[in-house]
């Protein structure tokens, strides 16, 4: 089984044409579930016991995703909101959090490169904390949440 271009999944034997199939992408749990009826067959996947468009929403909801350019290749940053934990490129990378005047701040480096994420207030209960990446004094947005959704993230 291949989501995107990672390889989770391959058994050099038949499988059943049908039942449901466990396996681990990272450290999540998944399985794809094969129904059929009649010669039409069905194929869900779930990851950690949730659709996959609901698995993407609530991932889109807890992390924070920046495409950051360093010496002329794209590199992917993503914030896990609830632990703070940042991975580059789907590594965790090391981490050291400071309190501001303004909120937080977490830094690290990519490769040379000094770089932090700021957590801000946006002044909305609602609307929450406001993330922002800031690489060589250079201040970036998280992408879209839309974007992040429209095109299922890869488990960071």
């Amino acid at each position: 089984m291949r989501p995107g271009p990672l390889q989770v999944l391959r058994k050099n034997w038949l499988f059943k044409l049908v039942g449901t199939e466990h396996f681990k992408v990272g450290s999540k749990v998944a399985e794809i579930v094969i129904d059929s009826s009649g010669m039409v067959f069905q194929y869900t996947l779930r990851i950690d016991n949730k659709s996959l468009q609901k698995f993407v929403e609530a991932q889109a909801k807890n992390t924070r995703t920046w495409h950051v350019t360093l010496d002329e290749t794209e590199h992917r940053v993503v914030l896990l909101i609830d632990t703070m934990e940042v991975y580059y490129d789907g590594q965790v990378i090391s981490t050291c959090g400071e309190f501001t005047d303004e909120g937080t701040e977490t830094h690290f480096a990519l490769g040379t490169h000094p770089v932090h994420i700021r957590a801000v207030s946006s002044g909305n209960k609602r609307k929450g904390l406001l993330y922002s990446l800031v690489v060589n004094g250079e201040e970036l947005e998280p992408i879209a949440q839309e974007a992040v959704t429209e095109h299922a993230p890869p488990l960071f």
